[in-house]
């Protein structure tokens, strides 16, 4: 139903290019794919694919930090992507979103 990858690259500064990798058709049956950085020196440059934003060491927060995309709804057919900095109201925000996410995970 939904997939989430969380990242610590405790000794070597690791690049991954996507947390999931899937053909592209498949993209849509994804809910919610999530990518979080927890510790260390590495980076996934995108959640799915080529999409989603990067996640790595932000040297002004401290915890982890997660970014995901939201599902397509009727209201979104192409889904949104999300993460804690972008800010979010209920007319932005994807309708399964709702502006309902945590804004940091420790």
């Amino acid at each position: 139903y939904g997939v989430g990858v969380y990242h610590f690259f405790r000794d070597e500064e690791v690049v991954v290019d996507t947390a999931i990798a899937a053909p592209s058709h498949l993209e849509g049956f994804f809910i919610a794919p999530l990518a979080v950085f927890l510790d260390g020196k590495g980076t996934m440059k995108h959640v799915l694919n080529d999409k989603g934003a990067e996640t790595k060491k932000d040297p002004n927060k401290i915890g982890a930090i997660p970014q995901w995309i939201c599902p397509a709804t009727p209201s979104s057919p192409h889904g949104m992507i999300m993460s804690p900095a972008q800010p979010v109201s209920r007319s932005t925000a994807c309708k399964d979103c709702a502006g309902e996410r945590p804004t940091e995970i420790v």
